[in-house]
């Protein structure tokens, strides 16, 4: 889509190809704020669809499983790294304590076995942590339900201080707006939403539905 023109301060929209090409047909102007409000409404709504929830985390938590079950040999590694480091550990402190060497000539040896004794303990939490199942919970719910409420307000408040934010996150959620003609003559436009998301969990995550000429 192009700016045509603006009709009373309102800033209109129309089809590029038939702007600058003419190898498009509709060759009518949309109001871009029309546009906006729609997808943004309809967005919302969609945002708040309880099985578009579950479906995203559950999704998520069948990934990470995979995930787990493919490092489960990693973290087997790790923990036995982790009893091979931890013996050489206590044998070279307890030869610098029983006098056997050197404090000095063990110095080094026992400064890098330490090192390495906490990045296997930081590699190995990671790697359990990543099992652990996402789980919505009722506050973080009801923090989630609250911020898409207030979305198109964020997103107009941030854009007038200047934030590119908010329109940076929405980008991450809508994949392209498809402006054409309504089938319908009660519809002035039909509008379809591709979004980011039906992509990420591999089906469609926001239902196909028209509703006064919106299609997700």
């Amino acid at each position: 889509m192009s700016v045509k023109d603006k009709d009373h301060g309102r800033t209109r929209v129309i089809c590029t190809q038939a702007k600058e090409a003419g190898t498009c047909t509709n060759k009518r102007p949309y109001y871009l704020d029309e546009i906006e409000k729609t997808v943004l409404s309809g967005l919302k709504h969609e945002l708040k669809n309880p099985e578009a929830i579950k479906l995203y985390v559950q999704s998520y938590n069948d990934e990470m499983k995979r995930l787990s079950a493919a490092s489960s040999s990693i973290l087997h590694k790790l923990e036995n790294r982790l009893l091979k480091v931890e013996g050489e550990l206590s044998r070279a402190i307890d030869a610098v304590v029983h006098g056997v060497v050197e404090p000095e000539d063990k110095r080094e040896k026992i400064a890098c076995l330490k090192q390495e004794k906490q990045k296997i303990e930081i590699d190995l939490e990671r790697l359990q942590s990543s099992k652990t199942p996402v789980v919505l919970h009722p506050t973080a719910m009801a923090s989630y339900l609250h911020c898409v409420e207030d979305l198109e307000q964020s997103i107009r408040t941030n854009s007038l201080h200047g934030s590119e934010e908010s329109k940076r996150a929405l980008r991450e959620l809508v994949d392209g707006v498809v402006v054409s003609p309504s089938d319908k003559a009660e519809d002035r436009m039909r509008i379809e939403v591709r979004g980011y998301l039906s992509r990420l969990v591999g089906g469609d995550l926001f239902p196909q539905r028209s509703s006064q000429g919106v299609r997700w």
